[in-house]
């Protein structure tokens, strides 16, 4: 599934790497939670088994995490995906900011570790997400499609 676009696999070119899509179905959205998610798990059997194939998969799916991660911050919270740019629900800014620690842990990568700190300050800072944005289409608030 890692190799082949959708709708047979999940793999969307970005840049020099690749995105990892939630919904084959609808590949132009970037949920970022299962982004994380999949190269996490990426990493930890490329690890576990030496595998060089899935090395190579973390690798372009690090790539395009590290270029796009900053792009779901609003500077109050997180978005769950764009390019629709719904606002995360609290259990899905709470998976995300998890997801960044873990690839912080793993990887040392600056956008991980600080981008898990300002969504870990937004959620102590505001308790809630904040409100939607007023302008239409924009910064609705929810978690799934």
């Amino acid at each position: 599934l890692f190799l082949k676009p959708p709708p047979v696999g999940v793999r969307v070119r970005s840049g020099r790497g690749s995105h990892y899509v939630l919904y084959s179905f609808a590949s132009g959205l970037r949920v970022l939670n299962a982004f994380l998610q999949a190269i996490t798990g990426l990493y930890d059997y490329a690890k576990l088994s030496d595998d060089g194939r899935a090395r190579k998969l973390f690798r372009a799916g690090d790539r395009a995490a590290r270029r796009e991660t900053p792009r779901y911050d609003t500077g109050k919270w997180s978005y769950y995906a764009l390019p629709n740019k719904n606002l995360s629900t609290w259990d899905y800014h709470v998976l995300v900011t998890g997801f960044l620690e873990n690839l912080c842990e793993r990887t040392g990568a600056r956008v991980y570790c600080r981008t898990a700190r300002r969504f870990a300050r937004y959620s102590r800072e505001q308790g809630d997400p904040p409100p939607p944005d007023p302008t239409p289409g924009s910064g609705r608030r929810c978690g799934y499609l």
